[in-house]
């Protein structure tokens, strides 16, 4: 019984964790979208940009699954008007970490 006990706990904490991977993810989410409204291209002065570029995409993922087309426009035309060498495209991986 107790490796029964063992494996359930086991699972019941990698679940806890990945929730709780899936809230800080959604909320950083928030954050940053917060910080570009905010921050417009002061935002950028001091950040990687390929790895910015990379977060709004994982932004606009969730941003899309959320069906929120307003903060989903705003992310495409802060890309198109401050960085206009990125190409914006949804991570396609945001959804299927999400639904895990």
């Amino acid at each position: 019984m107790r490796g029964r006990e063992y494996e359930e706990t086991a699972r019941n904490f990698e679940r806890q964790e990945l929730e709780a991977q899936k809230k800080e993810f959604i909320k950083g989410c928030y954050d940053a979208y917060d910080l570009l409204t905010s921050q417009g291209a002061k935002a950028l002065d001091d950040g990687n940009l390929p790895n910015i570029a990379n977060a709004i995409n994982r932004m606009l993922a969730y941003f899309l699954l959320e069906e929120d087309y307003e903060r989903c426009n705003f992310l495409k035309r802060f890309i198109n008007e401050h960085m206009p060498d990125f190409k914006v495209e949804p991570d396609i991986n945001v959804e299927k970490e999400l639904l895990k």
